[in-house]
């Protein structure tokens, strides 16, 4: 793989691409309920408020990807603890990190029903993403890599 250094760091590019991807797919998840929402007739705020809660969702969400290790160990892990992982940044870490940006910045809160269904439809999407991360750039599975052989 590929690498760029920043700050005595070395960042692999592929990762790198898939979290901005993710970044703008969880943007892009959250906009689109929103406008499903808003056609349903569901109440919701203003275009502006929804474009920041927009980019507080998906800011907070892959923040909490970085901070569970998510690219670190996706080639190590297995499908279930990729599902796993995922679903612990979302709902656990996320949604600490939302629940306190919605105490300071109130008008940026869409609801916890809206909430729920935002998280949820962004873990699929993203675990699926990832998912076919794995499979284009040919990623081992644990099962695969780590065969032990016992000799006499």
């Amino acid at each position: 793989m590929s690498y760029i250094r920043f700050r005595k760091h070395y960042i692999h590019i592929p990762h790198l691409v898939l979290g901005i991807l993710e970044f703008v797919v969880l943007f892009a998840v959250f906009s689109l309920l929103t406008l499903i929402l808003s056609l349903v007739g569901v109440n919701h705020a203003p275009f502006h408020t929804d474009i920041l809660s927009a980019f507080l969702f998906a800011l907070v969400l892959s923040c909490g990807t970085l901070a569970m290790g998510g690219y670190l160990v996706m080639v190590q892990e297995s499908i279930s603890s990729l599902f796993f992982r995922t679903l612990v940044a979302y709902c656990f870490v996320g949604g600490i990190g939302l629940t306190i940006l919605y105490v300071i910045v109130p008008s940026a809160d869409p609801g916890s029903s809206n909430l729920f269904w935002a998280v949820m439809l962004a873990s699929l999407v993203v675990v699926l993403m990832r998912l076919i991360f794995r499979m284009h750039h040919h990623l081992p599975t644990p099962s695969a890599s780590l065969r032990i052989e016992f000799r006499k």
